[in-house]
């Protein structure tokens, strides 16, 4: 029965039940506090300014470009900039609903993991704009055209703007690359494809803030200020995914109880990881990065996961 229904029928629910689930709190005056230092460093750009250049920032400079775009298009309604960003969370989780579809052929697969994605955002701390929400973006559409075999060029792309908007994101290209090598799909044709895509989005930044005079000041804050953001932190990031769960257990019972259920088949998996790895070899690898991604960001943030 599940089958039979209709892929818009499907969209068009996971489009209301994002719209509900991001909506419930806009009765709050609530903003997270990475959220207004963005906005206002984006403003910077109306000034005719390169980002970085009036206010020091930790994140990329594509990041103060989303920012001001989405602000110009809400018109500086923070209401609507909230659902204008509820509408890229759709959008993560209309791709996830293809990825898993191409993956399962299964159309009920695709929805309920898609439906549980969007539950998994529905806790408070998910509501906020984080960078980590358009690098997610980024990547989800980089998955799926990777697995869709459809252009290596386009993935080094797409993960280099990742890293545009959040620095830890330029490890997002190992899976992609490793999958290559164990699957033995590599050749100095496919390496300098996708090196050419990872590059040619760094290389226009650098040469924007070259051509303006302001190179130092974009090394400065690209490179050099998120390592050091890191150094003042004591990793606690097995401590803290404690908490992490912990949190969903007080937010919800049925999720929590979701969560450590897929943690459990997944274990009954193992006496079967060697199949089950070279069947879902990518999966695996870029499962194992974003956890990668939390352990290295050094502060342990929830929504670094």
């Amino acid at each position: 029965f599940l089958e039979a229904i209709d892929i818009k029928f499907y969209l068009f629910f996971l489009l209301l039940y994002t719209l509900i689930t991001q909506s419930y709190y806009l009765q709050f005056e609530t903003i997270t506090w990475d959220v207004p230092t963005y906005l206002v460093a984006s403003q910077a750009l109306s000034d005719g300014n390169l980002p970085y250049v009036s206010q020091w920032e930790t994140k990329g400079p594509l990041l103060m470009y989303i920012y001001y775009f989405v602000s110009y298009l809400s018109n500086d309604s923070y209401i609507i900039f909230k659902i204008l960003n509820d509408l890229v969370l759709f959008s993560i989780s209309f791709i996830l609903f293809k990825t898993v579809l191409l993956l399962k052929e299964k159309k009920s697969y695709a929805f309920i993991t898609s439906l549980l994605f969007l539950t998994l955002f529905s806790d408070p701390e998910y509501t906020a704009e984080f960078s980590e929400l358009y690098t997610l973006f980024l990547f989800a559409t980089a998955f799926y055209i990777y697995i869709k075999n459809l252009n290596l060029f386009l993935v080094g792309v797409l993960i280099s703007l990742a890293s545009l908007v959040n620095q830890s994101a330029a490890i997002l290209c190992l899976p992609f690359l490793i999958d290559m090598i164990l699957s033995k799909n590599i050749s100095k044709n496919n390496v300098f494809v996708i090196f050419s895509g990872l590059l040619l989005p760094q290389l226009v930044f650098q040469i924007m803030y070259l051509t303006k005079g302001d190179f130092f000041v974009y090394i400065m804050n690209y490179f050099y200020l998120p390592f050091g953001y890191t150094e003042y932190y004591t990793n606690s990031a097995f401590y803290e995914l404690k908490v992490w769960f912990k949190e969903y257990y007080y937010f919800n019972n049925f999720l929590y109880f979701s969560l450590i259920s897929l943690f459990i088949l997944e274990v009954f998996k193992v006496k079967n990881f060697v199949t089950s790895f070279n069947k879902n070899r990518i999966l695996y690898l870029s499962l194992f990065t974003g956890f990668l991604i939390y352990y290295l960001g050094n502060t342990s943030y929830g929504h670094h996961l």
